[in-house]
């Protein structure tokens, strides 16, 4: 329970009755390549999993290269380019159209 908590998966006041009602997609929604396409690192899932695969993305200070990587809450909001990526850069071609 509180793993599931952890990664976003349940809510604090939920209960181990919740945990019956779960489905497939509420796990993968908190891999690193979903959330990534998510925020808008890249146009597609597949994108965010060749960025992540190629070593472009950071959690926090971590390069992390794989994408089933299960994103906790608390780290949600710390994915980003690693600062050596020419993907940092602002006017790459492969950048999301929308950053």
């Amino acid at each position: 329970m509180a793993r599931l908590k952890r990664i976003g998966v349940l809510d604090d006041e939920e209960t181990l009755d919740d945990v019956l009602s779960l489905d497939v997609t509420d796990i993968l929604e908190r891999r690193l390549q979903t959330v990534a396409y998510r925020q808008g690192l890249a146009n597609t899932a597949e994108q965010a999993r060749q960025f992540i695969v190629h070593g472009h993305v950071t959690v926090g200070d971590a390069r992390v290269t794989s994408p089933s990587y299960k994103i906790g809450v608390a780290e949600a909001d710390r994915i980003e380019f690693d600062d050596t990526s020419p993907l940092d850069d602002d006017l790459h071609p492969e950048r999301a159209e929308d950053q």
